[in-house]
């Protein structure tokens, strides 16, 4: 299921603009991919050419933090913070997801975002305990190579 969304994430940033597409993603969460790659991209300085997002969530808490690639090939973390609107459509997109499929609430999703409009998404359902937090994102930096 989280394939085909990731699909149709893919060709709702190519402009699909019917009801539902092929793959049943309605038109609203399209919109809501949109709005989270617009607010991303917003908050990157001008010379990112890859940046990396984890993002947490569980009922009534998460974080939100950002690496990125610039032109000179530095990964630099995004010391300004990404802003409260790419916070709040990763929160949309959690729950209409969650509306549109049996499958539980992912409780992290980690968003790579090329310059030239390129992305992946890989979502993660375990628990995100606030203790465990800072050795968390030592992994994820490890995974990533940030």
């Amino acid at each position: 299921m989280f394939k085909q969304l990731v699909k149709a994430w893919v060709a709702s940033m190519r402009g699909v603009s019917n009801e539902s597409n092929e793959n049943g993603m309605s038109k609203h969460l399209a919109k809501l991919y949109r709005q989270t790659r617009t607010a991303i991209s917003k908050t990157l300085p001008d010379d990112w050419q890859t940046a990396w997002v984890l993002v947490e969530m569980e009922e009534g808490t998460g974080s939100l933090i950002c690496y990125y690639r610039s032109e000179d090939g530095s990964i630099k973390p995004l010391m300004s913070g990404v802003s409260l609107d790419a916070y709040s459509a990763f929160r949309r997109v959690r729950h209409e997801m969650s509306q549109a499929s049996t499958t539980p609430q992912w409780s992290s999703a980690t968003y790579i975002l090329q310059r030239n409009g390129a992305f992946s998404i890989e979502y993660g359902y375990e628990p995100v305990p606030i203790e465990d937090e800072e050795e968390r994102r030592q992994a994820w930096k490890q995974k990533y190579g940030l």
